[in-house]
Protein backbone atom coordinates (compact mmCIF):
# COMPACT_ATOMS: atom_id res chain seq x y z
CA UNK A 1 0.00 0.00 0.00
CA UNK A 2 2.70 2.43 0.92
CA UNK A 3 4.34 1.55 -2.45
CA UNK A 4 1.27 2.74 -4.45
CA UNK A 5 0.97 5.88 -2.59
CA UNK A 6 4.75 7.10 -2.77
CA UNK A 7 4.26 5.48 -6.59
CA UNK A 8 1.09 8.34 -7.35
CA UNK A 9 2.95 11.15 -5.29
CA UNK A 10 5.52 11.20 -7.88
CA UNK A 11 3.01 10.44 -10.75
CA UNK A 12 1.39 13.51 -9.62
CA UNK A 13 4.43 15.59 -9.79
CA UNK A 14 5.49 14.18 -13.14
CA UNK A 15 1.73 14.63 -14.48
CA UNK A 16 2.43 18.30 -13.35
CA UNK A 17 5.01 18.55 -15.71
CA UNK A 18 2.74 17.52 -18.79
CA UNK A 19 0.27 19.91 -17.75
CA UNK A 20 3.07 23.14 -17.92
CA UNK A 21 4.60 21.80 -21.00
CA UNK A 22 0.62 22.41 -22.02
CA UNK A 23 -0.61 25.41 -20.30
CA UNK A 24 2.12 27.49 -19.05
CA UNK A 25 5.12 27.18 -22.30
CA UNK A 26 7.79 29.49 -22.72
CA UNK A 27 8.03 30.55 -26.34
CA UNK A 28 11.54 30.99 -26.96
CA UNK A 29 13.22 31.30 -29.98
CA UNK A 30 14.67 28.20 -30.52
CA UNK A 31 11.82 26.24 -31.18
CA UNK A 32 11.68 27.54 -34.77
CA UNK A 33 15.39 26.76 -35.29
CA UNK A 34 14.20 22.88 -33.75
CA UNK A 35 11.22 22.61 -35.99
CA UNK A 36 12.72 24.00 -39.32
CA UNK A 37 15.07 21.16 -38.61
CA UNK A 38 12.61 18.74 -37.72
CA UNK A 39 10.70 18.98 -41.18
CA UNK A 40 13.98 19.52 -42.99
CA UNK A 41 14.22 16.23 -43.01
CA UNK A 42 12.09 15.90 -45.67
CA UNK A 43 11.67 19.59 -47.36
CA UNK A 44 15.04 20.81 -48.68
CA UNK A 45 13.64 24.20 -50.50
CA UNK A 46 14.50 26.94 -47.87
CA UNK A 47 11.62 28.94 -48.90
CA UNK A 48 9.12 26.01 -48.35
CA UNK A 49 10.39 25.08 -45.34
CA UNK A 50 10.53 29.01 -44.10
CA UNK A 51 7.37 29.59 -45.41
CA UNK A 52 5.15 25.91 -43.20
CA UNK A 53 7.52 26.53 -40.26
CA UNK A 54 6.04 30.02 -39.62
CA UNK A 55 2.49 28.92 -40.91
CA UNK A 56 3.28 26.38 -38.39
CA UNK A 57 4.00 29.05 -35.47
CA UNK A 58 1.06 31.13 -36.61
CA UNK A 59 -1.64 28.07 -35.41
CA UNK A 60 0.17 27.02 -32.75
CA UNK A 61 0.79 30.47 -30.71
CA UNK A 62 -1.18 33.73 -29.84
CA UNK A 63 -0.79 36.45 -32.25
CA UNK A 64 1.14 38.68 -29.33
CA UNK A 65 3.83 35.92 -29.25
CA UNK A 66 3.97 34.92 -32.58
CA UNK A 67 4.55 39.04 -33.16
CA UNK A 68 7.10 38.55 -30.57
CA UNK A 69 8.82 35.80 -32.05
CA UNK A 70 8.84 37.09 -35.62
CA UNK A 71 9.32 40.55 -35.35
CA UNK A 72 11.14 40.49 -31.57
CA UNK A 73 7.68 43.04 -30.31
CA UNK A 74 8.27 43.81 -26.81
CA UNK A 75 12.34 42.54 -26.13
CA UNK A 76 14.30 45.31 -25.28
CA UNK A 77 17.48 44.23 -27.10
CA UNK A 78 17.89 46.29 -30.67
CA UNK A 79 20.12 43.15 -31.66
CA UNK A 80 17.95 40.33 -30.46
CA UNK A 81 14.56 42.46 -32.67
CA UNK A 82 16.42 42.68 -35.73
CA UNK A 83 18.06 39.09 -35.51
CA UNK A 84 14.23 38.26 -35.41
CA UNK A 85 12.78 40.39 -37.90
CA UNK A 86 15.29 38.99 -40.67
CA UNK A 87 14.99 35.67 -39.75
CA UNK A 88 11.30 35.87 -40.17
CA UNK A 89 11.63 38.08 -43.86
CA UNK A 90 14.71 36.57 -45.25
CA UNK A 91 14.38 32.41 -45.92
CA UNK A 92 18.09 32.09 -47.01
CA UNK A 93 19.63 33.48 -43.91
CA UNK A 94 16.75 31.24 -42.12
CA UNK A 95 18.44 28.47 -43.87
CA UNK A 96 21.93 29.21 -42.19
CA UNK A 97 21.01 29.29 -38.84
CA UNK A 98 19.81 25.44 -39.24
CA UNK A 99 23.06 23.68 -38.48
CA UNK A 100 22.96 25.04 -35.30
CA UNK A 101 19.99 23.16 -34.41
CA UNK A 102 20.21 20.00 -36.98
CA UNK A 103 22.78 18.92 -34.27
CA UNK A 104 20.58 17.40 -32.12
CA UNK A 105 18.73 14.65 -34.85
CA UNK A 106 17.60 12.54 -31.91
CA UNK A 107 15.42 15.34 -30.45
CA UNK A 108 14.45 16.73 -34.19
CA UNK A 109 13.16 13.35 -35.23
CA UNK A 110 10.71 12.57 -32.31
CA UNK A 111 9.59 16.23 -33.34
CA UNK A 112 8.83 15.21 -36.89
CA UNK A 113 7.53 11.71 -35.92
CA UNK A 114 4.66 13.42 -33.32
CA UNK A 115 4.15 15.48 -36.87
CA UNK A 116 3.78 12.93 -39.48
CA UNK A 117 1.21 11.80 -36.46
CA UNK A 118 -0.97 14.41 -36.66
CA UNK A 119 0.57 17.16 -33.80
CA UNK A 120 1.62 20.76 -34.52
CA UNK A 121 5.28 20.60 -34.94
CA UNK A 122 5.85 22.93 -31.89
CA UNK A 123 3.45 21.59 -29.74
CA UNK A 124 5.23 18.57 -30.09
CA UNK A 125 8.56 20.22 -29.45
CA UNK A 126 6.94 21.22 -26.61
CA UNK A 127 5.09 17.55 -25.47
CA UNK A 128 8.18 16.23 -25.76
CA UNK A 129 9.75 18.39 -22.90
CA UNK A 130 6.74 17.68 -20.80
CA UNK A 131 7.24 13.84 -21.33
CA UNK A 132 10.55 13.80 -20.77
CA UNK A 133 10.50 15.46 -17.37
CA UNK A 134 7.80 13.11 -16.53
CA UNK A 135 10.35 10.47 -17.25
CA UNK A 136 12.68 11.29 -15.44
CA UNK A 137 10.60 12.52 -12.26
CA UNK A 138 9.83 8.58 -12.04
CA UNK A 139 13.63 7.40 -13.29
CA UNK A 140 14.46 9.86 -9.90
CA UNK A 141 11.92 7.15 -7.52
CA UNK A 142 13.32 4.05 -9.14
CA UNK A 143 17.22 5.87 -8.29
CA UNK A 144 16.69 6.76 -5.01
CA UNK A 145 14.20 4.29 -3.62
CA UNK A 146 16.96 1.63 -2.86
CA UNK A 147 18.59 4.28 -0.65
CA UNK A 148 16.28 6.74 1.00
CA UNK A 149 13.96 6.14 3.65
CA UNK A 150 9.80 6.80 2.61
CA UNK A 151 10.00 9.92 4.38
CA UNK A 152 13.16 11.59 2.34
CA UNK A 153 11.53 9.82 -0.76
CA UNK A 154 8.64 12.06 -0.41
CA UNK A 155 10.76 15.19 0.21
CA UNK A 156 12.78 14.40 -2.81
CA UNK A 157 10.49 15.89 -5.44
CA UNK A 158 10.07 19.28 -3.36
CA UNK A 159 13.57 19.42 -3.95
CA UNK A 160 13.30 19.02 -7.54
CA UNK A 161 10.97 21.86 -7.48
CA UNK A 162 13.11 24.41 -6.14
CA UNK A 163 15.79 23.54 -8.23
CA UNK A 164 13.59 24.70 -10.89
CA UNK A 165 12.67 21.07 -12.66
CA UNK A 166 9.71 22.52 -14.02
CA UNK A 167 11.31 25.16 -15.89
CA UNK A 168 12.71 21.89 -18.23
CA UNK A 169 9.46 21.12 -19.25
CA UNK A 170 8.28 24.59 -19.86
CA UNK A 171 10.62 25.18 -22.54
CA UNK A 172 10.83 23.60 -25.80
CA UNK A 173 14.35 22.81 -26.30
CA UNK A 174 16.63 19.74 -25.98
CA UNK A 175 17.49 20.15 -22.42
CA UNK A 176 14.55 18.19 -21.08
CA UNK A 177 15.34 14.86 -22.97
CA UNK A 178 18.74 15.10 -21.94
CA UNK A 179 17.62 14.87 -18.74
CA UNK A 180 15.48 11.94 -19.27
CA UNK A 181 18.57 9.99 -20.93
CA UNK A 182 21.34 11.39 -17.85
CA UNK A 183 19.14 9.80 -15.32
CA UNK A 184 18.07 6.98 -17.52
CA UNK A 185 22.31 6.60 -17.89
CA UNK A 186 22.73 6.61 -13.91
CA UNK A 187 20.02 4.37 -13.20
CA UNK A 188 21.69 1.83 -15.70
CA UNK A 189 24.38 2.41 -13.93
CA UNK A 190 23.56 1.72 -10.06
CA UNK A 191 21.88 -1.18 -11.63
CA UNK A 192 24.64 -2.83 -13.55
CA UNK A 193 22.69 -2.94 -16.64
CA UNK A 194 26.08 -1.98 -18.87
CA UNK A 195 25.21 -2.99 -22.36
CA UNK A 196 21.45 -0.69 -21.98
CA UNK A 197 24.19 2.04 -20.84
CA UNK A 198 25.74 1.61 -23.94
CA UNK A 199 23.16 2.23 -25.77
CA UNK A 200 21.79 5.17 -23.38
CA UNK A 201 25.40 6.83 -23.90
CA UNK A 202 25.66 6.92 -27.68
CA UNK A 203 22.10 8.06 -27.63
CA UNK A 204 22.73 10.71 -25.33
CA UNK A 205 24.85 12.54 -28.24
CA UNK A 206 22.46 12.35 -30.58
CA UNK A 207 19.96 14.46 -28.53
CA UNK A 208 22.74 17.34 -28.08
CA UNK A 209 26.49 17.08 -29.22
CA UNK A 210 27.64 18.96 -26.35
CA UNK A 211 26.87 15.46 -24.08
CA UNK A 212 29.80 14.06 -25.84
CA UNK A 213 31.63 14.94 -22.28
CA UNK A 214 29.28 13.12 -20.76
CA UNK A 215 29.91 9.90 -22.59
CA UNK A 216 33.49 10.46 -22.92
CA UNK A 217 33.76 10.80 -18.94
CA UNK A 218 31.49 7.87 -18.35
CA UNK A 219 33.33 5.85 -20.71
CA UNK A 220 36.15 6.63 -19.07
CA UNK A 221 34.55 5.54 -15.56
CA UNK A 222 33.77 1.83 -17.20
CA UNK A 223 36.97 1.46 -19.00
CA UNK A 224 38.67 1.85 -15.09
CA UNK A 225 36.35 -1.22 -14.14
CA UNK A 226 38.41 -4.00 -12.70
CA UNK A 227 36.03 -6.09 -14.49
CA UNK A 228 37.17 -6.33 -18.43
CA UNK A 229 33.73 -6.90 -19.74
CA UNK A 230 32.89 -3.80 -18.51
CA UNK A 231 36.08 -2.48 -19.50
CA UNK A 232 35.53 -3.11 -23.31
CA UNK A 233 32.09 -1.34 -23.02
CA UNK A 234 33.84 1.34 -21.72
CA UNK A 235 36.19 1.33 -24.50
CA UNK A 236 33.64 0.80 -26.90
CA UNK A 237 31.38 3.89 -25.93
CA UNK A 238 34.32 6.31 -26.43
CA UNK A 239 34.71 4.91 -29.92
CA UNK A 240 30.97 4.82 -31.02
CA UNK A 241 29.78 7.97 -29.27
CA UNK A 242 33.06 9.76 -30.88
CA UNK A 243 31.54 8.38 -33.86
CA UNK A 244 28.33 9.25 -33.61
CA UNK A 245 29.90 13.01 -32.92
CA UNK A 246 31.80 13.11 -36.13
CA UNK A 247 29.19 11.84 -38.23
CA UNK A 248 27.11 14.19 -36.77
CA UNK A 249 28.26 17.57 -37.28
CA UNK A 250 30.18 16.31 -41.01
CA UNK A 251 26.29 15.65 -42.44
CA UNK A 252 24.87 18.69 -40.93
CA UNK A 253 27.69 21.12 -41.63
CA UNK A 254 28.33 22.63 -37.86
CA UNK A 255 30.35 25.56 -38.19
CA UNK A 256 32.28 24.51 -35.28
CA UNK A 257 33.47 24.77 -31.74
CA UNK A 258 34.12 29.08 -32.31
CA UNK A 259 31.07 29.61 -34.46
CA UNK A 260 28.73 27.78 -31.82
CA UNK A 261 30.75 29.76 -28.85
CA UNK A 262 30.73 33.44 -30.85
CA UNK A 263 26.94 33.19 -31.70
CA UNK A 264 25.59 32.08 -28.14
CA UNK A 265 28.11 33.56 -25.96
CA UNK A 266 30.26 36.85 -27.53
CA UNK A 267 27.00 37.74 -30.56
CA UNK A 268 24.44 36.18 -33.24
CA UNK A 269 25.11 36.35 -36.75
CA UNK A 270 22.55 36.55 -39.19
CA UNK A 271 24.68 35.53 -41.95
CA UNK A 272 26.94 32.38 -39.97
CA UNK A 273 27.76 30.97 -43.54
CA UNK A 274 29.46 33.93 -44.72
CA UNK A 275 31.40 34.56 -41.03
CA UNK A 276 35.15 33.49 -40.24
CA UNK A 277 34.71 32.63 -36.59
CA UNK A 278 38.03 32.72 -34.89
CA UNK A 279 37.60 33.20 -31.11
CA UNK A 280 40.89 34.60 -29.20
CA UNK A 281 42.63 33.84 -25.92
CA UNK A 282 41.49 37.02 -24.24
CA UNK A 283 37.67 36.92 -25.60
CA UNK A 284 37.49 33.25 -24.12
CA UNK A 285 39.55 33.92 -20.75
CA UNK A 286 36.50 37.20 -20.38
CA UNK A 287 33.35 35.70 -21.23
CA UNK A 288 34.40 32.38 -18.95
CA UNK A 289 35.30 34.91 -16.02
CA UNK A 290 32.16 36.85 -16.43
CA UNK A 291 30.03 33.53 -16.44
CA UNK A 292 32.10 32.16 -13.34
CA UNK A 293 31.60 35.24 -11.84
CA UNK A 294 27.81 35.24 -12.73
CA UNK A 295 27.47 32.45 -10.47
CA UNK A 296 27.78 33.68 -7.78
CA UNK A 297 24.50 34.95 -7.23
CA UNK A 298 23.00 31.73 -8.18
CA UNK A 299 21.55 29.38 -5.60
CA UNK A 300 20.86 26.48 -7.72
CA UNK A 301 24.67 26.42 -8.32
CA UNK A 302 25.73 27.59 -4.58
CA UNK A 303 23.28 24.47 -3.25
CA UNK A 304 24.92 22.65 -6.12
CA UNK A 305 28.16 23.18 -4.77
CA UNK A 306 27.56 22.63 -1.47
CA UNK A 307 25.93 19.32 -1.50
CA UNK A 308 28.43 18.22 -4.33
CA UNK A 309 31.72 19.00 -1.84
CA UNK A 310 29.84 17.70 1.54
CA UNK A 311 29.12 14.52 -0.19
CA UNK A 312 32.73 14.44 -1.48
CA UNK A 313 34.03 15.16 1.76
CA UNK A 314 31.91 12.31 3.24
CA UNK A 315 32.99 9.87 1.13
CA UNK A 316 36.36 10.65 1.81
CA UNK A 317 36.47 11.07 5.24
CA UNK A 318 34.34 7.69 5.81
CA UNK A 319 36.53 5.72 2.79
CA UNK A 320 32.61 4.64 1.61
CA UNK A 321 34.49 5.02 -1.77
CA UNK A 322 36.64 1.89 -1.41
CA UNK A 323 34.29 0.06 0.40
CA UNK A 324 33.52 -3.67 -0.55
CA UNK A 325 30.05 -2.47 -1.12
CA UNK A 326 29.07 -1.82 -4.77
CA UNK A 327 26.69 0.19 -4.48
CA UNK A 328 28.51 2.59 -2.51
CA UNK A 329 31.18 2.69 -4.91
CA UNK A 330 28.44 3.44 -7.71
CA UNK A 331 27.04 6.23 -6.06
CA UNK A 332 30.69 8.16 -5.78
CA UNK A 333 31.38 7.58 -9.26
CA UNK A 334 28.06 9.01 -9.83
CA UNK A 335 28.96 12.23 -7.74
CA UNK A 336 32.56 12.43 -9.78
CA UNK A 337 31.01 12.33 -12.49
CA UNK A 338 28.75 14.91 -11.93
CA UNK A 339 31.37 17.57 -10.59
CA UNK A 340 33.82 16.53 -13.73
CA UNK A 341 31.31 16.93 -16.15
CA UNK A 342 29.90 20.48 -14.88
CA UNK A 343 33.81 21.56 -14.22
CA UNK A 344 34.66 20.30 -17.68
CA UNK A 345 31.46 21.74 -20.11
CA UNK A 346 32.11 25.31 -18.42
CA UNK A 347 35.60 25.00 -19.44
CA UNK A 348 34.91 23.91 -22.95
CA UNK A 349 31.99 25.63 -23.42
CA UNK A 350 31.43 28.41 -20.76
CA UNK A 351 27.42 28.99 -20.48
CA UNK A 352 26.68 28.63 -17.19
CA UNK A 353 23.04 28.03 -18.20
CA UNK A 354 20.79 25.93 -15.22
CA UNK A 355 19.29 24.16 -17.76
CA UNK A 356 22.82 22.71 -19.36
CA UNK A 357 23.45 21.27 -16.01
CA UNK A 358 19.91 20.61 -13.70
CA UNK A 359 20.48 17.14 -14.20
CA UNK A 360 23.62 17.34 -12.19
CA UNK A 361 22.54 19.14 -9.61
CA UNK A 362 19.43 17.12 -9.36
CA UNK A 363 21.47 13.71 -9.04
CA UNK A 364 24.16 15.20 -6.57
CA UNK A 365 20.96 16.24 -4.41
CA UNK A 366 20.06 12.59 -4.39
CA UNK A 367 23.44 11.73 -2.97
CA UNK A 368 23.74 14.18 -0.64
CA UNK A 369 20.37 13.11 1.00
CA UNK A 370 21.28 9.22 1.21
CA UNK A 371 24.28 10.25 3.25
CA UNK A 372 22.89 13.08 4.72
CA UNK A 373 19.99 10.50 6.65
CA UNK A 374 23.02 8.48 7.87
CA UNK A 375 24.78 11.25 9.73
CA UNK A 376 27.53 12.77 9.71
CA UNK A 377 30.85 11.65 9.41
CA UNK A 378 32.73 11.04 12.60
CA UNK A 379 36.56 11.24 12.37
CA UNK A 380 38.36 8.38 13.29
CA UNK A 381 39.93 9.93 17.04
CA UNK A 382 36.75 10.91 18.02
CA UNK A 383 34.59 7.75 17.42
CA UNK A 384 38.47 5.69 19.27
CA UNK A 385 37.32 7.96 22.14
CA UNK A 386 33.98 7.47 22.19
CA UNK A 387 34.22 3.28 22.18
CA UNK A 388 37.24 3.96 25.53
CA UNK A 389 34.57 5.94 26.96
CA UNK A 390 32.23 3.19 26.29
Amino acid sequence: MRGRLLLFYYLLFATGALLIANFQQYQNWDVIGYVASAKSFEVDDPEKLHRWVYDELRASVSPAEYRNMVAGEGLPDASQRAYRQAMGADASAFAEQLPFYQIRPLYNGVIYLLNKMGVNAFQAAHLMSGFSVFVALLLTLLIARPYLKTVHLYLLPVIFMAFGVYDLARIATPDALAFAIIFLSGYLYLRGHYRWLLVALVAAVMVRTDLIIFCGLFALLLFLSPEKRVKRLGLLAVVLGATVYLLINQWFGNYGWAAIFSFTLLGIQIHPATVQFHVSIAEYLHVLVHELLSLQGNSKFLFFFFFGCWSFYYFIKTRAWCAEAVQEQRLFHLLLLSLAYLVAHVLLFPAVWDRFFLPQYLMVSIIFMVLLQRGFPVHEATQSRRVEDV
